[in-house]
């Protein structure tokens, strides 16, 4: 078998049971679709002799056929040509068997779609010319709409220096954008958070969720009424990767906390809600992950992985006995140090831009309190005294909108 033999097969032995495949036959996904479905590691004996039988199919290319949201209706459609009534009692009695089965083998359902979609997927796989690239890094960003998704990329596209991602607009459907560099291909995918949107994905993942290595999910701190809704579709993407048997590294931002807000009580609260409902989607899950609160000036508080999940994509991409791995190790080294270095930057900007705010409210203080208050007896100053004073607060204001200025770039 060639070396792209295997590479486009590889993503798929993981669904398989090893006692039922022969890598020496097996040479493309072709093969792979025209295996027996029992031969599917999640599949029972019991399994597959009743979909067998149910269904009239013995192998994986006739599964990919069925329909993956529904797969039983087809047992329930009348007949024109036949009695109705007739017909109408038969399809009833069918659909009390069918539940009574399913409720025998309460996973039978689930586990026949997640049969239906991977056997899709390697279906249409195998039609297209060009095979699966391992070395490509797939990364994708989702979330509810306007919850600051693209703004988050190109946030990450300025760090990284990737001029495709710092120019982004708000996202319809979705984006894909193709980033190459001498160890790495990575694929970034920007969803639209609509609803419209959101349903054609779920309805079809194999299209967008498969092969995913990296998730970034963005929730609106400011909008707790769509918590719900986040939450709920974020358990949907679970979901899926789980019938992928895929484990993508997750970073969740809960974004727009704005310097501003971060010390009101309702922030606060809003940002613990959004902590507990992360938590909970992922509890049993066994998925790695991390959550950062963000916002358009800082758009993280503390180090994330992400610099280590680059170094070791490109990791993955040598071999132990390469020579350039040093050189590899050595850029992620460098990856990760400045990503650090930038963050350590940031947080030093909002420590001086709270105190740039602090500054502004003690002249608003000062100011209100000499409206109310009746002027001090003053030696009458001289022409000179007032220059300096003036020029001192000119100076002084001037100094505070620079930094301002700067921090708001």
């Amino acid at each position: 078998m060639s070396k792209e033999s295997k590479e486009s097969i590889a993503p798929f032995l993981k669904y398989f049971d090893k006692k039922f495949l022969n890598l020496k036959e097996i040479k493309s996904i072709g093969d792979l679709a025209k295996l027996p479905i029992f031969a599917y590691k999640f599949f029972t004996k019991n399994d597959t002799k009743i979909i067998s039988k149910l269904f009239d199919i013995n192998v994986i290319e006739d599964l990919s056929k069925l329909d993956k949201e529904k797969p039983f209706d087809q047992f329930f459609s009348l007949d024109a040509t036949e009695d109705p009534i007739k017909q109408a009692k038969i399809v009833e009695k069918m659909r009390k068997q069918i539940d009574i089965l399913t409720e025998k083998i309460p996973n039978l359902e689930t586990k026949l779609k997640k049969g239906i979609i991977i056997s899709d997927v390697m279906v249409r796989t195998a039609k297209k010319k060009e095979p699966i690239k391992k070395k490509e890094t797939k990364i994708i960003c989702v979330g509810l709409e306007n919850a600051g998704k693209t703004a988050i990329l190109s946030r990450f596209g300025g760090r990284l220096g990737i001029q495709e991602l710092i120019k982004l607009k708000p996202t319809k459907k979705v984006k894909r954008r193709v980033v190459e560099t001498k160890d790495l291909t990575l694929l970034i995918w920007d969803f639209g958070g609509q609803e419209i949107y959101r349903k054609m994905y779920l309805k079809e993942p194999e299209k967008y969720f498969f092969q995913t290595q990296l998730v970034l999910y963005v929730i609106d701190v400011q909008d707790p009424d769509k918590f719900d809704d986040s939450f709920e579709y974020f358990s949907q993407i679970l979901e899926i990767f789980k019938i992928f048997e895929e484990k993508p590294y997750f970073l969740i931002f809960i974004h727009k906390s704005d310097p501003d807000l971060r010390e009101t009580p309702e922030f606060q609260l809003n940002v613990e809600i959004a902590k507990v409902g992360i938590n909970d989607l992922f509890k049993e899950r066994y998925m790695e992950y991390e959550v950062f609160t963000s916002s358009i000036y800082d758009l993280i508080s503390s180090q994330p992985k992400f610099a280590r999940f680059l170094k070791n994509v490109l990791r993955d991409q040598q071999s132990l006995t390469n020579p350039t791995l040093e050189k590899v190790e050595g850029l992620g080294k460098i990856l990760d140090s400045t990503l650090t270095a930038v963050i350590r930057l940031s947080e030093n900007i909002m420590v001086e831009f709270d105190g740039i705010y602090r500054r502004f409210e003690a002249l608003e203080n000062q100011f209100k309190a000499s409206l109310s208050a009746p002027p001090p007896k003053q030696p009458k100053a001289t022409e000179t005294d007032s220059q300096s004073t003036r020029a001192t607060v000119l100076n002084e204001l001037k100094e505070l909108f620079q930094k301002r200025k700067k921090i708001n770039y």
